[in-house]
């Protein structure tokens, strides 16, 4: 399996738009439920949902291409 340094995915989480940036880190990092994280974004659930599909979405883009290039 790949390994991604972390400043590939520091680059990678910087590139994301802010909102998808937060809730990325607020679930998926710092362990917050969804209903959590929009209670600390001040966003409905159903934001924080979208914003997470369209963070792993554009974070799996942006690194495909790095995993791609270490698995051979």
């Amino acid at each position: 399996m790949a390994s991604l340094d972390a400043a590939a995915l520091r680059r990678a989480m910087w590139a994301l738009e802010e909102g998808q940036r937060v809730a990325l880190a607020l679930v998926d990092i710092a362990g917050l439920s969804t209903s959590e994280a929009a209670q600390a974004m001040g966003t409905p659930r159903g934001t924080v949902l979208s914003r997470l599909h369209r963070g792993r979405r554009s974070l799996a883009r942006l690194l495909g291409d790095q995993v791609k290039g270490r698995e051979a």
